[in-house]
């Protein structure tokens, strides 16, 4: 076995492990055998076991999907793969690392603006992020303090939106005209 890497796949739930297979002249390699573990040094014998299918029942595939809702989310894995033919399983190849997706959404929400309407009240309205898995809430950051950093966005004030309400969200408490 050779060029043995992973990557995580945009949009879904799965990290892809594709490997090369070698030719060998005396015997076909009718499966090959992905090994799975959180710590590379433990035995080989501890770790989950995946095997490939064949094409047409003749070619192993040199690729496998892993569904990321079994593995913990943004978490370092390693993987290892071996080739099986009629004589048995031959030797390991190298460990790869790679780390699952963390599960949410890949990008912020789109096209956010906020209007304040006549009653001092902010309005804000956003475009739902592309994401695999349900967006449960959204998490507004505000501050009146324009002094602070936007580096330091997690000591502003919150509010909690449900996902249900996507379209927009009115903060009667943002803003306050004094004269």
């Amino acid at each position: 076995m050779c060029g043995l890497y992973s990557k995580r796949l945009p949009r879904t739930t799965m990290s892809l492990a594709m490997w090369n297979s070698r030719r060998y002249r005396r015997r076909c390699c009718i499966s090959y055998e992905l090994l799975l573990n959180e710590d590379v040094s433990e035995d080989a014998e501890y770790w989950q076991k995946y095997l490939t299918t064949t094409r047409d029942n003749s070619v192993p595939m040199t690729r496998l999907s892993l569904p990321t809702e079994q593995l913990k989310p943004s978490y370092q894995y390693f993987v290892r793969v071996r080739a099986i033919n009629q004589a048995g399983a031959g030797p390991l190849s190298e460990p790869i690392q790679f780390t699952t997706p963390n599960g949410g959404p890949e990008n912020p929400p789109a096209q956010v603006s906020v209007d304040i309407n006549e009653a001092n009240i902010a309005v804000l309205r956003w475009n739902k992020p592309n994401c695999t898995t349900e967006i449960l809430n959204y998490v507004i950051y505000f501050t009146r303090d324009l002094g602070i950093s936007n580096e330091d966005y997690r000591e502003w004030q919150t509010v909690e939106v449900p996902a249900t309400e996507t379209k927009s969200v009115t903060i009667e408490f943002l803003y306050n005209r004094q004269r």
